[in-house]
């Protein structure tokens, strides 16, 4: 009778009355076909293992570096090399938009940063009051402002987003080489030499405004024939008139009666020099911004607010 027993034994390849000899072949046989079983299911599961692996590994290269993310680079600072730099003083350039978004909108809600105060800026800015000085916003020739910054607060800015770069500011110096008037005028309108000595000229630039952005104008000159006016000063000098005589020789080769070559031109004054024929770049930046601004305003003349703080 087979039992369970038997059957079990059966299965297993054992069979009464076989020697314990004759049975090893048959385990022999089994115990390796076990091992093929084991080594294949062991290489299946090393298969699936280094393939979970490989899917995990760009999840996890995928997390975002929250390190990198909390690191910003700096603005660049520029400038800090120029011999003639002015120590503490800068100029401030901001990024593209940040002037007529956040920057504006943050204090005023006008989305200009023409509307801004000094006050409302250093706010605006995060700044610390005690260590800044606002001398120059400009919004015309350029989107920022000037000023002289504390160590503190010139770190600040660097980091803000907001910023596009620093420059430190520097002086600029008037250089001049005299020519023979005749000679200059003369040869503007002749290529082909020599000279003729005569000068010719279709118009006389009647109607149309000449901003000389230098020293100042002698407005009372009279090779000018009260065509010249006081714009701006933006040197920092205080004196309204030309002390150092380069930009009235400016103005004259542009617009005087007898060596101008627009002989009948508006001539307005922008001071950016000094008497001594020296300015600070973000003085010259501030003549360049109020005549962009005040080109466009028909009654820019005789004076124009020295600051926009």
């Amino acid at each position: 009778m087979v039992t369970p027993r038997t059957a079990g034994r059966r299965l297993l390849g054992w069979a009464p009355g076989l020697s314990v000899g004759s049975w090893q072949p048959q385990e022999v046989r089994r115990t390796t076909m076990n091992a093929r079983l084991v080594a294949g299911a062991l290489t299946l599961t090393l298969i699936l293992a280094s393939c979970g692996s490989q899917q995990s590994t760009p999840a996890a290269s995928a997390q975002p570096d929250t390190a990198a993310q909390r690191t910003r680079t700096l603005a660049p600072l520029l400038g800090t090399d120029k011999p003639d730099a002015i120590a503490g003083q800068y100029i401030v350039v901001f990024s593209e938009g940040a002037s007529s978004g956040s920057l504006s909108a943050q204090d005023t809600g006008s989305g200009r940063l023409s509307s801004l105060s000094a006050g409302q800026l250093v706010r605006a800015l995060n700044l610390d009051p005690q260590g800044v000085t606002v001398q120059n916003i400009y919004n015309q020739a350029l989107e920022g402002f000037s000023g002289k910054l504390s160590a503190q607060n010139l770190q600040t800015l660097r980091a803000d987003h907001r910023v596009k770069y620093i420059e430190q500011d520097g002086m600029m110096y008037a250089s001049a080489t005299q020519s023979g008037a005749t000679w200059g005028i003369d040869r503007i309108d002749q290529r082909s030499l020599p000279l003729d000595s005569s000068y010719t000229y279709g118009t006389t630039g009647s109607g149309v405004k000449a901003y000389i952005i230098d020293t100042g104008i002698n407005t009372s000159h009279t090779a000018f024939g009260g065509r010249a006016v006081w714009g701006t000063n933006q040197s920092g000098d205080g004196n309204d008139s030309d002390c150092n005589g380069h930009g009235t020789h400016v103005a004259g080769t542009v617009g005087s009666s007898t060596y101008g070559v627009a002989k009948g031109v508006s001539l307005i004054a922008v001071k950016v020099l000094a008497c001594d024929g020296s300015g600070s770049n973000s003085g010259v930046i501030a003549g360049l911004n109020l005549t962009r601004l005040k080109s466009r305003d028909s009654h820019f003349a005789d004076h124009c607010p020295p600051k926009q703080v």
